[in-house]
């Protein structure tokens, strides 16, 4: 299982040792998740398999009695770009320091955004329906001059036109991919979407806490599309392909709207951003970790193993729809070109490459998954929170978490 479960009545053990039944424990956010791929990558690296096991349960309390979190940019940066720069970025506090006019107009647009987006969509939950004939345009237009003119009075400054012109363009794209994305998630075109502007999400079981930039929910709370802007300016090299970082990203913020709704388990929530039933994803996850327990196949992909299991099943786009798994649609809306993660929202190649782009977006959600334990580790002191909080010996988790050549195999990047 991906979780070591918190029973109200139930006596717990954690790492072979016994947990009282406290109040806090019984709170009930207490799912403590260690994925199965940390676990193997902890049993690779340690020394022997006894210590291994003891190691696991270290991490599993450390997990459940912390509540360190770390950033979703962070988190997408080492699964996305550079495990080392995500592990900087939180334990260092390393960022980048040097700001262009780009940036700062991408902050501007991002203002524009977050006001005139929920303007249009409080106003108007269908807004996009029927385009042509509610003259969406003018409205959009409308909501980005209300919101230029609501931050020329709150920040003084003046809103640039071409920030203006970006936004508005941004929106549209939005509002014209609308009526295709609720047709994957199972939503009748005039069906009311409700939205979440860039308020901050932190989950204590996936260890990661951000800001979507916008979600748009059914007032049920059953089903929401993710949309992430990404305001640079269009060019042909920038904008025909979209970096594993920004996918990385959507991705992570979909995992934390999957909590949202209430999903817990790992194949629960990839179920829900893929379509891709939790049964398949299971088994997926057992062979996966089968094989990475034998030294001759540590190089397998998890993707590979995913598109081979969709062709055999013969897995097709009806049914994704006609299942209704589909709960939550990542969107990535740049100046040109974007959309995906989803294998669905590709503009070419979609039926021949679906098991090949759904393996890629598994590997995505695994590499985030894992990325956000790595991190969390990072800053969770280990040894002294075990030492403080469960009268262990200091040195009990140092010893057995150690690799090969000594280190902390927490320490290391997976």
């Amino acid at each position: 299982m991906m979780y070591s479960k918190i029973l109200m009545n139930a006596e717990i053990y954690i790492g072979g040792r016994k947990i009282k039944n406290s109040a806090r424990y019984k709170s009930g956010y207490c799912l403590v998740m260690v994925s199965e791929f940390y676990k193997s990558f902890l049993r690779r690296i340690i020394k022997s398999d006894e210590y291994a096991d003891m190691c696991i349960g270290h991490v599993q309390t450390a997990f459940l009695l912390s509540t360190h979190l770390v950033r979703v940019r962070s988190v997408a940066r080492a699964a996305g770009f550079c495990a080392f720069y995500g592990r900087m970025a939180e334990k260092m506090g390393v960022y980048e320091v040097i700001e262009s006019n780009s940036i700062v107009r991408g902050r501007d647009v991002h203002r524009l955004l977050s006001l005139a987006s929920f303007d249009l969509f409080m106003n108007d939950p269908s807004i996009g329906a029927n385009p042509y004939k509610n003259k969406v345009g003018e409205r959009i237009k409308e909501s980005i001059t209300k919101a230029s003119n609501e931050l020329k009075e709150l920040l003084g400054t003046e809103i640039d036109k071409k920030s203006a012109e970006v936004a508005e363009y941004l929106l549209k794209r939005l509002i014209n991919v609308l009526n295709r994305a609720k047709n994957l998630i199972g939503l009748h075109p005039e069906e009311p979407l409700f939205p979440v502007v860039e308020q901050q999400f932190a989950d204590y079981e996936t260890r990661m806490f951000g800001a979507p930039d916008l979600i748009l929910e059914t007032k049920r709370r059953d089903k929401a599309i993710v949309v992430e802007w990404k305001t640079y300016t269009p060019d042909v090299e920038h904008t025909k392909r979209l970096s594993e970082f920004e996918k990385a990203q959507v991705v992570a913020y979909s995992i934390l709207e999957a909590r949202r709704l209430g999903k817990t388990r790992f194949e629960e929530i990839f179920e829900s951003i893929s379509g891709i039933n939790s049964e398949i994803v299971s088994d997926v996850i057992s062979e996966i970790v089968k094989k990475l327990s034998h030294t001759s196949e540590k190089t397998i992909e998890p993707h590979e193993l995913l598109k081979r299991r969709l062709i055999a099943e013969r897995f097709s786009f009806d049914a994704v729809k006609s299942k209704g798994l589909l709960k939550v649609l990542p969107l990535i809306v740049t100046p040109s070109g974007g959309y995906p993660p989803h294998p669905l929202m590709y503009k070419n190649d979609v039926y021949e490459k679906l098991a090949e782009r759904f393996g890629k977006l598994f590997d995505i959600f695994v590499r985030v998954v894992v990325a956000a334990e790595h991190l969390a580790l990072q800053i969770i002191n280990v040894p002294d929170l075990l030492e403080k909080s469960m009268n262990y010996r200091r040195t009990s988790a140092r010893e057995t978490c150690l690799t090969e050549e000594g280190y902390q195999a927490y320490s290391y990047t997976p």
